[in-house]
């Protein structure tokens, strides 16, 4: 269980990475938060005979998790599709999808949530020729995503089956609106 760990005591997210991977120390540097594109690494691992990579990100809340996958969609070099998501109990979007590289496409699958202030980005990527045979993994590790408790007095309540039944529907039509301003 590798676990990321931010500058609070919420920023703490858990997630089942294989055995073998390794993992690497993210930059240490403060990113500038005024970009919109501007997430601090809190984890980076690593496979280890390929570079495909799992990693955890944040920055503070500024803008839903939907229109932050609109800014990578409409992102040179992205060709990425968005849909709403559940991960780590928390309601978000999914971006599925390739971006371009020096060395050919690489398939990504990012996922963005808000949690107690701060948006999430978990994140997969791998060398497009590559996806087919590392996919199942990626998604098990994805889907062991887990926020660490917080202290009782920073609990929120857990969202009911309906509340979030209620959170997707308004994430896809936040999609729906912006999928039609991109094309007009």
């Amino acid at each position: 269980m590798e676990e990321a760990r931010g500058p609070r005591p919420e920023h703490r997210l858990r997630l089942r990475v294989p055995a073998d991977w390794k993992r690497s120390d993210p930059p240490e540097e403060t990113p500038d938060f005024s970009r919109d594109d501007a997430f601090q690494p809190l984890l980076v691992c690593v496979a280890p005979c390929a570079p495909v990579r799992v990693t955890v990100a944040i920055r503070p809340a500024g803008g839903t998790p939907a229109e932050h996958a609109a800014r990578l969609r409409g992102g040179e070099g992205y060709h990425v599709e968005v849909s709403p998501a559940i991960i780590a109990s928390r309601v978000g979007v999914a971006c599925d999808g390739t971006r371009d590289s020096d060395l050919g496409p690489v398939r990504l699958r990012l996922f963005f949530f808000e949690d107690a202030g701060t948006l999430w980005q978990v994140g997969t990527t791998a060398p497009a020729a590559l996806w087919s045979g590392v996919e199942t993994a990626l998604t098990a590790v994805i889907a062991s995503a887990e926020l660490n408790e917080r202290p009782a007095n920073m609990r929120r309540p857990t969202a009911a089956p309906r509340d979030v039944e209620r959170a997707v529907n308004v994430a896809e039509a936040v999609l729906r609106l912006l999928q039609v301003a991109a094309c007009a």
